[in-house]
C-alpha cells in the first residue's frame, strides 16, 4: 500500500484518506512502518470501501440546482417522510 507521510507537531498519530490517497500524520521521528502494519486491516477495508463507492458512482452525474430548487426538494422530502414516520420536523438548517 502506498502512502504519504506528514510529520507534524502532534501527540497522537493518525491515518487519513485524502482523495483516495492514504496520508499518515505522525509525530516527528516516528517510523511509519509499524503504524501502517498495526492498522493494515483498517487501511485495506477503508481502501476497498472507497474503491466500491467510486465504482458505484461512476456513470452518475450531479444535478445542478439553484438554492431555491434545492430547498424546495428538501422541504418536499421532509414533508413526505415525516408523514410516513408520523413525526413533525421543527427546524431545518442549510
Amino acid at each position: 500500500m502506498e502512502y504519504k507521510v506528514s510529520y507534524r507537531r502532534v501527540k497522537y498519530p493518525r491515518l487519513e484518506f485524502k482523495t483516495g490517497e492514504l496520508l499518515l500524520i505522525l509525530p516527528f521521528g516516528q517510523d511509519p512502518k509499524p503504524f501502517v502494519e498495526k492498522h493494515r486491516r483498517w487501511i485495506e477495508g477503508k481502501a476497498e470501501f472507497i474503491r466500491e463507492c467510486l465504482r458505484d458512482s461512476s456513470g452518475k452525474r450531479l444535478v445542478e440546482r439553484s438554492r431555491g430548487e434545492f430547498k424546495g426538494l428538501v422541504y418536499s422530502l421532509i414533508e413526505e417522510i415525516s408523514k410516513e414516520l408520523g413525526v413533525k420536523v421543527r427546524k431545518v438548517f442549510f
